[in-house]
């Protein structure tokens, strides 16, 4: 039974600033000791919002902490295409390689995303786009609701909606996902090539943007892929 992160506070309950500077950033693997914290804030974040009762968790998962506290305020999993099958496959028809018409290679899933708060959820998609970038790709696929793609669409990136979530397509959705159904999440795909929104609001400099790029290096060795190398002679993102 997976427990209850510490909780979270209420709509009407104040939330800290915080800024680039005071954000930690955390990557753990499929057989990481750090993953159980960072899967029971995902839980909790789910059931704060939907009454769900969330077991699944991607193989990757990214969290960033406040510095100063060490408290979560946002996290997301990911996984490449080409190595299993998606879970949001199971809201498609056909293969996600023959809807994007791209190759497995080319495409990364996202999913588990939780924040405290929207805004916490745009650092974290800050975060994506530049670890990204040094991955060397930028075709996501990713299940979630209006709300959600707003926060993708408010930094720039264009969405696509490919399927609807049909929640008669997973097993056992009543029992797990609470509410989330009623808020009707949809299969959204979009390219986050570019770290632009760094670029444009000046971030390059902090060292959350340089953690993501870090990350990314170390990712792209562990999966044997190439880093992407796109990077001028500043160090910042081209």
């Amino acid at each position: 039974m997976i427990q209850h992160a510490m909780p979270l506070p209420q709509p009407n309950e104040p939330i800290p600033q915080v800024h680039a500077g005071s954000l930690r950033l955390r990557l753990v693997g499929p057989s990481s000791d750090d993953r159980q914290p960072i899967e029971r804030f995902i839980h909790a974040c789910f059931a704060h919002s939907y009454r769900a009762d969330v077991r699944w968790f991607m193989p990757y998962l990214i969290q960033l902490r406040e510095a100063s506290s060490d408290v979560p305020v946002a996290a997301m999993g990911y996984r490449f295409a080409d190595c299993g099958p998606l879970f949001l496959e199971s809201y498609l028809d056909t293969p996600v390689e023959t809807v994007l018409g791209r190759p497995r290679s080319e495409i990364l899933e996202l999913g588990n995303l939780a924040a405290v708060r929207p805004g916490m959820l745009r650092w974290m998609i800050l975060v994506l786009e530049v670890f990204l970038h040094e991955l060397g790709g930028g075709q996501v696929v990713f299940t979630g609701s209006a709300r959600l793609a707003n926060s993708f669409r408010r930094l720039g990136v264009s969405l696509t909606k490919i399927a609807e979530a049909d929640p008669s397509r997973i097993p056992d959705a009543a029992r797990f996902w609470g509410s989330y159904y009623q808020h009707r999440p949809a299969v959204f795909t979009g390219r986050l090539d570019r770290a632009r929104p760094f670029r444009e609001t000046r971030l390059p400099s902090c060292r959350l943007y340089h953690q993501a790029v870090e990350s990314a290096r170390l990712e792209a060795l562990r999966l044997g892929r190439m880093a992407g190398l796109h990077r001028n002679n500043t160090g910042a993102a081209a």
